[in-house]
């Protein structure tokens, strides 16, 4: 049995190790928003820009525009209205 769980690990730590960069993303924007932290939620969209920058596809498009969702919705809460100026044309 033991052998079995072994062989079952193997291929899911490659699948978990290829998906790394958008991982570390969600990891950072599950952080912020537990923290309700939005300066961290602004280093998020930073380096999810940057991601994009570096390696432009639709997922790391759609982790943009989920990460500016994110932090669109912390300025509505704190009625921020220019933070939240800043970031909706963007994520639109």
């Amino acid at each position: 049995m033991k052998t079995n769980s072994k062989l079952l690990l193997i291929p899911l730590l490659i699948i978990f190790t290829a998906m790394g960069v958008p991982q570390k993303l969600r990891e950072m924007n599950y952080h912020a928003y537990l923290k309700s932290d939005k300066e961290a939620r602004i280093q998020n969209v930073a380096y999810a820009n940057k991601l994009y920058q570096e390696e432009p596809s639709d997922e790391s498009l759609f982790q943009l525009a989920l990460t500016e969702y994110g932090l669109l919705n912390v300025t509505m809460a704190d009625n921020d209205k220019k933070l939240f100026s800043d970031y909706a044309d963007d994520c639109q």
